[in-house]
């Protein structure tokens, strides 16, 4: 599953707990209000101000309703996290697109096996392959490792050489 559509189904989720949450206060509160009730009933004769039960709003109450704030901000938070991400999805492949669609003749050769090669390959496979001198592979590959699309990693006595980013 891709990360925008994890994020989103975490902030639904996070949501629906939020809202069982609320559900939980909102009765827990009127239970314990009831019972406030019955309390200054029996104790003090009816609600009045000197009542001790009766008094203010229960820290349970509080905390139950900040726990659902702080719930609800997280979830929408994590839901409008998740809409920027396509966003910068979208930017960043066109970005590559257009990279890849300026290569020049020897880049986009060499760019090519790569793809065809499942993103990895010697540098010698490369020379051999590409039908090109090694020292216009190695001049390539630095054009192409200075536009971010590949990466070189040494390997013994030769490199390895890999996409970095796929395009279209």
């Amino acid at each position: 599953m891709k990360l925008k559509k994890k994020l989103r189904l975490i902030s639904l989720l996070v949501i629906v707990i939020a809202v069982l949450a609320l559900i939980l206060t909102i009765s827990y509160s009127s239970a314990l209000m009831k019972l406030a009730d019955i309390q200054c009933s029996e104790t003090c004769g009816g609600h009045d101000s000197t009542c001790p039960h009766a008094n203010g709003v229960p820290i349970q109450t509080i905390a139950g309703s900040s726990l659902v704030i702080v719930l609800f901000l997280l979830g929408f938070m994590l839901f409008s996290f998740s809409k920027q991400i396509g966003k910068d999805t979208k930017i960043k492949k066109e970005k590559l697109n257009k990279i890849i669609k300026s290569l020049k003749n020897e880049e986009k050769k060499i760019y090519e096996l790569l793809v065809d090669s499942d993103g990895a390959m010697l540098q010698s496979e490369i020379v051999d392959n590409s039908k090109l001198s090694k020292v216009k592979v190695t001049r390539t590959l630095d054009k192409l490792e200075g536009k971010s699309l590949i990466e070189r990693r040494r390997r013994g006595m030769t490199n390895i050489v890999i996409i970095k980013h796929k395009g279209k």
